[in-house]
């Protein structure tokens, strides 16, 4: 029932998905092509780690539909949540309105290290959107140093946006890195000494650098921690179950691209 009137008041042709979680109490809808994924690696497995410490400023770069952005701005003093696709802003919108969060503000640009317009290849509700220089929905891009300048310190940068987030951190200025606590996020990759150029900038500024295998995270004892952490979730049985499975089961991991043939790990850097 409600997500039928959410996507007729948001004009949405997918299927989103209604969850609830006990601690912070709150409300959120999820597009259905990757609830499965976002409950995983967000809720259960808890890979940008506990947010009940996080009362400063966070930054969500590549915030989708605010899967993170909700729940992390019940602590932090404000969430700056950047999201560039129009179909998951909508939702965006409406898990901020419905939750009462004035405390997170939503720009609507792409990450990026320069300030134009891009071509980014969108899909609906995927979560896997990136720029593209031939095709795709021309967006305007944002810096992180035309948002950093405007604070004295950030929390956590968590930065999740498809390969983008080397030329990103890589043409941030040190005296802005510097703002920054803590970063997490996923490596997007082909070529090792591109991840090597990252973690040689930011040790150099810093930063404590670890890269963390995908083989690490989804592991069988994983289920444990997932099933301790799937108390917070109310009803989402079935959904919950395949992630237990894909816990338990031996899928390959770290997941490799079929198209680029790229490496996806994540990352966690502390400012030391």
């Amino acid at each position: 029932m409600y997500e039928f009137l959410a996507k007729a008041l948001l004009n949405i042709k997918g299927n989103i998905k209604f969850i609830e979680l006990k601690e912070p109490r709150c409300k959120i809808y999820l597009p259905d092509d990757t609830i499965w994924a976002l409950l995983r690696e967000i809720y259960l497995l808890k890979i940008y780690g506990d947010i009940e410490n996080l009362n400063g400023i966070v930054i969500d770069a590549g915030a989708h539909c605010g899967s993170f952005s909700i729940p992390v701005s019940f602590y932090a003093k404000e969430v700056i949540a950047i999201e560039p696709n129009p179909t998951i802003l909508k939702i965006l919108e409406l898990n901020k309105l419905i939750n009462s969060r004035e405390n997170i503000k939503i720009l609507p640009y792409a990450l990026y290290y320069k300030k134009e317009k891009v071509k980014l290849k969108l899909e609906e509700f995927s979560e896997y959107n990136s720029i593209n220089e031939k095709w795709g929905f021309e967006v305007q891009t944002i810096t992180l140093d035309e948002i950093l300048e405007n604070y004295d310190e950030i929390s956590l940068l968590k930065i999740d946006i498809e390969g983008a987030e080397f030329d990103v951190l890589l043409n941030t200025k040190p005296e802005n890195l510097r703002k920054i606590k803590r970063i997490v996020g996923e490596l997007h990759y082909e070529n090792e000494n591109l991840r090597d150029k990252l973690k040689n900038y930011l040790t150099s500024i810093g930063f404590d650098f670890v890269e963390i295998e995908k083989s690490n995270v989804y592991t069988p004892t994983s289920i444990l921690k997932a099933l301790r952490n799937s108390k917070n979730i109310k009803g989402n049985a079935f959904n919950k179950l395949l992630n237990y499975l894909y816990l338990i089961l031996p899928i390959r991991k770290p997941i490799i691209s079929s198209i680029k043939k790229e490496k996806v790990t994540s990352f966690e850097c502390k400012m030391l």
